[in-house]
């Protein structure tokens, strides 16, 4: 099995892929993470959209909802392990005049069966063009 990495990149004249499953069921976690819920037309019921976080002032009762329907959803997909917890950490807005950005840093705990080993990645979510 083979898996695109992510952040999409180019090696030896080609696109950077790799074989490692804890890399292809990273790639997967992300992937559902940042795919807004109804983005894909065949499934309309793939991906969580965590960029809506970025703009809300995020509270427990909030992120309760948004973990429980992530941890659903992706699980539902994951066919190389499963994800045991998910966290967020949102950094301070930087506000100006015109653009308001926004990063949160996602830490995600997943186990996989194949090596009875639990893993925890952390990847950054922004709203920097």
């Amino acid at each position: 099995m083979k898996s695109i990495n992510i952040p999409f990149s180019f090696s030896n004249g080609g696109v950077s892929e790799s074989s490692d499953i804890a890399i292809i069921t990273q790639n997967k976690i992300v992937d559902v993470l940042i795919t807004n819920s109804a983005e894909r037309a065949i499934n309309t019921s793939y991906g969580v959209g965590i960029q809506s976080l970025l703009y809300e002032s995020i509270d427990s009762l909030l992120f309760d909802d948004f973990k429980s329907e992530a941890l659903v959803k992706i699980n539902e997909v994951l066919d190389t392990g499963s994800v045991l917890d998910i966290s967020i950490a949102q950094e301070d807005l930087i506000q100006t005049a015109f653009v308001e950005d926004s990063t949160i840093a996602v830490t995600v705990v997943y186990s996989l069966p194949t090596t009875n080993s639990i893993t925890t990645f952390t990847f950054n979510v922004s709203s920097d063009f």
